[in-house]
């Protein structure tokens, strides 16, 4: 019994000692993007595109009501293979704005996706130089829903040091 109990203190004493010396970093990611201009000329390439999709859907989405209109005004006095047909034409362009609206959201995302990846990459070579700078062992996401609290005593926030290693670069 002494020996479990000298064996479970020797343990708790490393793993206490261990923890003394963790070194954890932490780092709203979000805000290091924000505050980059090339963030900012990222999302405006983004909006742009995302107008350009929105002007074309809102012309077929125009179309679509005025067939509509058209089709319910008209219907009472048209033989049932022009209306058949009338349908089959709204149905059709009902279809396409669906098409449009799914290729813009994998266009936008796919676009992001190849204009951030280079400043990400930028970004997460800093934060990888300034943790082994300071002899950090993790960096957590302080703007992240899993960091729930990190105590401003045992963790080192490395915002200003990433974002002035960014910075000096351009």
């Amino acid at each position: 019994m002494h020996r479990i109990s000298l064996t479970l203190v020797m343990v708790l004493t490393s793993v206490w000692a261990m923890a003394q010396d963790l070194n954890v970093g932490i780092l709203d990611i979000k805000s290091v993007f924000r505050a980059l201009p090339e963030s900012v000329q990222i999302q405006t390439q983004i909006d742009f595109l995302q107008g350009a999709y929105q002007t074309e859907l809102s012309k077929l989405e125009d179309e679509y009501q005025s067939k509509v209109s058209n089709y319910l005004t008209d219907r009472d006095r048209l033989p049932q293979n022009i209306q058949d047909a009338r349908i089959q034409e709204i149905d059709q362009l009902q279809l396409r704005i669906q098409a449009m609206r799914r290729e813009a959201a994998a266009d936008l995302a796919k676009k992001q996706d190849a204009l951030t990846e280079p400043l990400r990459a930028r970004v997460n070579d800093a934060i990888r130089q300034v943790s082994e700078e300071k002899g950090l062992i993790y960096v957590l996401d302080s703007g992240s829903d899993a960091l729930l609290y990190a105590s401003p005593t045992h963790v080192i926030n490395i915002y200003d040091d990433v974002l002035s290693l960014l910075t000096s670069k351009n």
